[in-house]
């Protein structure tokens, strides 16, 4: 009897301690819910474990339709919002003209990205050795050691290898077509093959075959590169819910194998470059010319290199929205005469596939009419200056390799619709969902197929 007595009181004051550690926990939870409302910003309910972004944790839903849903709803009525990704606080800004000051205006408050302070050069060589994640001295001067490296001269310096990586795809698209299994090009696989196919060549000095029937390792690699890993995943949740663990751990977000791979490839072409004499007027020649003066390390460069296989669009921007990190405090003078003050740590969202997509801002916006874009409409540039197109970003942190995507995408583009008749294959899936756990997001299940003219 006093033996079960025993084990029954022990059962008890485990449940009791675990009961205790459950209530704390919850009460931790929402001991942080007052944070926008103390600062005279709207907040709209959320979910005491989860946040407003809960689809980040069960898995069934990307961030960017939680963002979509949350400007669809409040857009009208506010200009900004705060909202919480679990525990942590999110300032929501739905106004373009807000959008803009803070990428531009006050981007000396406003340095870093969400991963500043999260990823490091130990933890994640090849992505922590990257501008994208640092701030201040150290961002400015690789962004002024890397920027001239995209100089016009260099960008049409590259288009005998536009030209040669373009005949390549003309000629697999021709014999894969032919196939009696064919079903039609996955417009994605396509275009990433092209855009690593020059890439390769133009950083790297080497072919990676995508399109001689083989698997390619460089795609496979590629492909990995932008796969977060799991580590990266469980972290980013846990510093949602616990912002003090990124002082002791560091997130990885590169896939085992990465950063040896791409750094082995990136001084492999140095090494036969430099040993073959031959002079170019090109990004890997720029790029020992750095390495020769001291002003980046082997890593760095093979860091950047890599970086180089992201693309960006208006209906399919690879990046959902932006993040903007508060680095020195400051008091913003919003719409409606409202002053909000923001201290290191706070952090924005730019909802980006929200405002691409508001026919407040463009007519029929899901329509793909590249005239809307036409010099006698403004061009661009009138789209930038109301802040409602930044496709690769805006102010001094904007892509540092726009002008390169731009001219390899306008090449291909061009060079397709010259020789091919392109139509859509029966089996592309309209409005296809995006993974859930996708980083950089694009348009999914569209098949193409192509007649030569």
């Amino acid at each position: 009897m006093w033996f079960c007595e025993g084990i029954c009181g022990t059962l008890s004051n485990i449940l009791l301690i675990i009961a205790v550690i459950l209530a704390l926990h919850y009460v931790y939870l929402l001991s942080n819910r007052n944070y926008w409302i103390n600062r005279g910003v709207f907040s709209p309910n959320s979910g005491a474990l989860f946040g407003n972004l809960p689809g980040q944790v069960n898995g069934k839903r990307h961030i960017m339709y939680e963002l979509d849903e949350l400007y669809k709803k409040y857009k009208s009525s506010h200009a900004y919002i705060g909202i919480f990704n679990f525990r942590s606080p999110r300032f929501l800004v739905f106004d373009p003209e807000v959008a803009k000051d803070i990428l531009v205006k006050y981007f000396k408050n406003f340095q870093g990205t969400e991963l500043y302070g999260k990823i490091d050069e130990k933890s994640d060589p090849l992505l922590g050795g990257h501008m994208f994640v640092h701030i201040g001295e150290k961002w400015k001067n690789t962004r002024q050691s890397i920027s001239p490296a995209f100089t016009n001269l260099r960008i049409k310096a590259t288009h005998p290898i536009y030209v040669n990586v373009y005949e390549k795809m003309k000629n697999f698209i021709k014999n894969e077509g032919t196939k009696k299994n064919f079903s039609g090009f996955d417009a994605k696989d396509l275009c990433a093959r092209f855009t690593l196919s020059v890439v390769s060549n133009s950083i790297y000095n080497v072919d990676p075959k995508v399109f001689d029937g083989s698997e390619s390792e460089i795609l496979a690699r590629a492909q990995s590169f932008l796969t977060p890993s799991k580590k990266f995943m469980i972290f980013s949740i846990l510093y949602s819910i616990y912002p003090f663990l990124t002082k002791y751990f560091k997130m990885t977000f590169t896939q085992p194998g990465s950063e040896k791979f791409f750094l082995n490839l990136m001084m492999d072409s140095m090494r036969q470059r430099e040993a073959s004499g031959i002079k170019n007027l090109d990004y890997l020649e720029y790029l020992i010319g750095l390495k020769h003066r001291k002003e980046i390390d082997d890593l760095g460069i093979a860091s950047h290199g890599a970086s180089f296989l992201i693309e960006t669009l208006r209906c399919h921007n690879p990046g959902s929205y932006l993040a903007r990190l508060c680095t020195d405090p400051i008091t913003l003078n919003l719409p409606k005469e409202k002053k909000v003050h923001f201290i290191p740590g706070d952090v924005v969202y730019i909802p980006v596939q929200s405002i691409f997509k508001d026919p407040e801002y463009f007519n029929n916006p899901l329509k793909f009419s590249p005239e809307r874009f036409a010099p006698e409409n403004g061009g661009v540039k009138a789209f930038m200056d109301r802040g409602v197109f930044f496709p690769f970003g805006l102010g001094p942190r904007i892509c540092i390799g726009n002008r390169f995507a731009l001219a390899q995408g306008k090449f291909g583009i061009a060079a397709l619709i010259r020789d091919f008749e392109v139509s859509l294959n029966p089996k592309t899936v309209e409005d296809s969902e995006i993974h859930p756990q996708a980083i950089i997001v694009g348009v999914t299940n569209c098949f193409l197929e192509f007649k030569e003219i």
